[in-house]
Formats: C-alpha cells, structure tokens, sequence
C-alpha cells in the first residue's frame, strides 16, 4: 500500500477508535512511519494516553494582569475547559466576594488573599462535580469566582449555604442561563 493509502487506512482505524471529534481533538499530526518508532504504543496505549490527557485538560491554568474600568486586576483561568466537554453546564455563575480594598489599589493582601484561597478550596470542595472553575478575578476590593453550573443541578443551593457559612465577607450570586456559552469572564473573551 503507498504511503497515502496508509495514511487514509490509519486515519479511517483512529476515527473508529477515537472518534472524529477525538482525532481533531487529541491529536496534533499524523504521520504514517516507514519502521516502527521505539516509543509506538498499541490501540489501547493510545486511549490510556488520551484519556489522560483529557483529565489534565480541564486543569490547565494561567495567570495575569491588566486593567479594568481603570484599577488594576489580576485573574487566573483554567485554559483547558472545553464547552464540548461541559454541555450540561448551561449557567454561568458568578460568585462575588467583597473583601474590600485591603492592599495596593484595591487588590488582596498577602493574608486576605489566603484567607480568599481557603474559602475558594471550600467552596470548589463542596461544590464536587457540580460546577466547573472558569477561574477568578481580583479587582477594585472583589474576588468574582466564575463558574459554569447546570440548570437543573444542586450548585446554587451548595454556593448559598457555603456564603451563610463563610461569615467573613459580603457574598453574592449572579447566575445567567446560557447553554450557548456566549458569557464568559471578561479575561477569557
């Protein structure tokens, strides 16, 4: 067989295996090789590595800074949610925690900030599979957590019953319908 009919016949076996949407997905290039390489994995290597990558894909995180509405901001966002993988989340939740203007110019403290992080743990802890991290922002005296929750799911009740719990801090919910996904956290557009 030429080189292009394997490369069609190795295709054709990767979409059985993984899917089409899989191949787009999960694989950068395909090559077919004239010698098996030393590190080739069978069928079931492959979706061990896929699969893999799927659970880490959803826990990519970056940083950064700008600015917004002329103060200072600073967010982190999970890089690696992908709505394909998340249509039941049809609501996007905002969490707003109003900590105050403690540090320089209107941004956490040191110690607010940790005090921030383990309410955050908290929350994400009892919110379990019932909500997704889109990521969190601190700007102007608030830390907006922002969330992807199903409609019909239990997050609303869990993220009301943790804020009556929290005490420390002015705590509100904003919740939007929206099974397109067009909301997101400013940081993210």
């Amino acid at each position: 067989m030429e080189n292009g009919g394997a490369k069609i016949a190795l295709f054709v076996m990767l979409d059985q295996v993984l899917g089409e949407e899989g191949v787009e997905r999960w694989l950068g290039a395909i090559d077919v090789a004239d010698e098996q390489p030393p590190d080739a994995v069978d069928f079931g290597g492959l979706l061990a590595a896929v699969e893999e990558q799927r659970e880490r894909g959803t826990d990519l995180w970056g940083t950064g800074q700008g600015v917004m509405d002329g103060a200072p901001v600073v967010f982190m966002a999970n890089l690696g949610v992908k709505r394909i993988d998340q249509l039941l989340f049809d609501v996007y939740t905002r969490v707003h925690l109003e900590y105050g203007a403690v540090g320089h110019e209107g941004l956490p403290d040191g110690d607010t900030l940790e005090l921030i992080g383990e309410a955050t743990d908290v929350l994400e802890e009892r919110l379990g599979r019932e909500a997704l991290t889109l990521g969190a922002s601190s700007h102007q005296g608030l830390r907006t957590i922002h969330l992807r929750t199903a409609n019909q799911g239990r997050a609303l009740s869990i993220i009301e019953a943790w804020a009556a719990d929290e005490g420390r801090w002015p705590i509100t919910v904003e919740q939007n319908l929206d099974p397109t996904w067009e909301q997101h956290p400013p940081f993210l557009a």
